[in-house]
């Protein structure tokens, strides 16, 4: 069976943690689908499951959609909320084709997400330093909210990107989440 078939057998888990990442090759139309259906199926057997959903940017209607679709999602069922990282580093062909970047869609971030965002935010930098030079987009949303989005990256130079989370992104996790943050 595929992972899509097995959230049924490991969701719940034995114990009170569930970390998913779903990362199907989006090359079936219908795995767009069935990515909103594993999201909503594993909120409802385990609310409080982190889910990181990897997706690809691309000139299709179901890929253009999917964002969307996940945030309504998350909007009605997660409990802590959800995490949106874009990164685009092309234009689409003169014909539409090719992949244009890729996202994460993280939905009940983890608790110690504050400590380690600005560290992602400039190893994906650094990361890009290692591109041609030239102009590129990174995007960063908390339950909607831009954190980070400059115009451009241009890596001619050193880039730092520095991402402040709202003050409700840490604050508003549960009692459980806050005691073991030491909050």
């Amino acid at each position: 069976r595929d992972g899509f078939e097995s959230l049924k057998a490991e969701l719940p888990p034995p114990g009170r943690r569930a970390a998913l990442l779903i990362d199907p090759s989006y090359e079936i139309k219908t795995d767009y689908a069935r990515v909103l259906a594993a999201l909503r199926e594993a909120l409802q057997r385990f609310a409080d499951t982190v889910i990181m959903i990897w997706y690809p940017q691309l000139q299709l209607l179901e890929s253009s959609q999917l964002v969307q679709r996940l945030k309504a999602s998350a909007d009605t069922a997660a409990k802590k909320g959800w995490l949106h990282v874009r990164l685009t580093v092309t234009q689409a062909d003169e014909r539409g084709f090719g992949m244009l970047g890729s996202g994460m869609f993280v939905v009940n971030p983890p608790w110690t997400l504050e400590a380690v965002t600005n560290t992602v935010a400039n190893c994906i930098a650094m990361g890009l330093a290692t591109l041609a030079k030239g102009a590129w987009r990174l995007r960063v949303t908390w339950q909607g909210e831009k954190l980070l989005e400059p115009p451009t990256l241009d890596l001619r130079d050193e880039v730092t990107l520095t991402v402040k989370l709202p003050e409700g992104a840490v604050l508003g996790q549960d009692a459980d989440t806050r005691k073991r943050a030491g909050r």
